[in-house]
């Protein structure tokens, strides 16, 4: 996959923020949860309800 050099910028700030967020989170077994849920909603709906 090519990213042009804007698009790989807005990647690794996407990643650095996600990263940031899990850091905040990862000791709140609630919060880890959520994100979790999250993670999964979103991998099932891009995968057509199946996240394998």
């Amino acid at each position: 996959m090519h990213l042009e050099p804007e698009q790989e910028q807005q990647a690794v700030d996407h990643l650095f923020s996600l990263i940031l967020e899990f850091l905040e989170v990862r000791d709140d077994p609630w919060a880890l949860t959520s994100m979790y849920a999250q993670y999964h909603h979103i991998r099932t709906s891009l995968h057509g309800g199946d996240p394998s």
